[in-house]
């Protein structure tokens, strides 16, 4: 599959809502319930926090499917909050959160991962476990690794072409984004994909790791500082100039000419990107100390 457009036929069974397409996958390898999946033993572990932890696993039918498994610890839940769809027991959990999440943005065109299931399991009164179920993306590949790994794709005269494709494709998918009544709140390089054609051409950026999407329109004037100002953040000066940031603005706003507003917006994005680094740089230091300390990363 791998496609990251297009919108979910969901399913329910046996307390679990699923991706419908993925059911014959599901079922072939006895997967249609909480605990089978939430207690599946085997995989490669990718990520281990004291919070939550991914998995990848890999099943037949007969075809191989690589799928992503991310456990969320039993954590508080708040019982006011509820996404009618699933109908559960009245709870949000992360899980499903991220689910439902996937399945709007996909419902409003906005490229993201393929979901295959979730499902939560009430422990207390307001305590639940819960997991979610995606698709491997390859071979889409993150923007950080891109930067990473290949820093000269973006360098010399072709690089700067690169980079204004680049950079107008993703001012204009922040922008669809908010319009669409969504912000994600981890909007940087970590959590962007990006695919190219043997031609060299770019496919719509896409998004992933929708755990924390804001839909408050009350403050939705901040979303593009929130947005654009983390994004800033995860591009290196070293490759991104700050005219290239300025054009990411400007994408956004689908203009060169900029307003009074604007430009205060601008300049806003310009101090809040300073304090994520500042932020940034002091957990970083606290993590290294629980390090050296042999405590857990939260």
């Amino acid at each position: 599959m791998n496609e990251l457009a297009g919108s979910i036929i969901r399913r329910k069974e046996n307390g679990l809502l699923l991706n419908q397409a993925f059911y014959p996958l599901l079922k072939s390898n006895g997967l249609l319930d909480f605990e089978t999946i939430y207690r599946y033993q085997g995989g490669q572990i990718v990520k281990k926090i004291s919070s939550r932890s991914i998995v990848r696993i890999e099943l037949y039918a007969p075809e191989k499917h690589i799928l992503y498994l991310k456990r969320h610890v039993p954590e508080r839940i708040s019982t006011f909050v509820s996404i009618p769809a699933l109908n559960f027991s009245g709870t949000s959990s992360q899980g499903r959160l991220e689910f439902e999440n996937i399945c709007d943005f996909r419902e409003n065109s906005i490229p993201t991962v393929t979901p295959v299931a979730c499902g939560e399991h009430r422990i207390h009164s307001n305590r639940v476990e819960s997991f979610v179920l995606t698709e491997d993306f390859h071979p889409w590949i993150s923007l950080e690794e891109m930067i990473r790994d290949h820093p000269e794709f973006f360098r010399g005269s072709e690089g700067t072409e690169r980079k204004k494709v680049l950079l107008d494709k993703l001012g204009r998918l922040a922008k669809k984004m908010h319009r669409s009544g969504f912000n994600h709140r981890d909007f940087n390089a970590t959590h962007i994909l990006l695919r190219y054609t043997e031609d060299g051409e770019l496919h719509e950026p896409a998004l992933f790791d929708l755990q924390r999407v804001d839909r408050k329109r009350m403050f939705r004037f901040r979303w593009i500082i929130k947005a654009l100002a983390e994004l800033n953040y995860s591009l290196p000066e070293d490759l991104f100039t700050p005219e290239d940031r300025r054009r990411l603005f400007n994408a956004y706003h689908g203009k060169s000419s900029l307003s009074l507003w604007n430009r205060f917006q601008y300049l806003w994005i310009q101090k809040k990107t300073g304090r994520i680094s500042r932020h940034t740089d002091h957990m970083m230091a606290k993590r290294a100390e629980r390090r050296r300390l042999g405590l857990p990363e939260r």
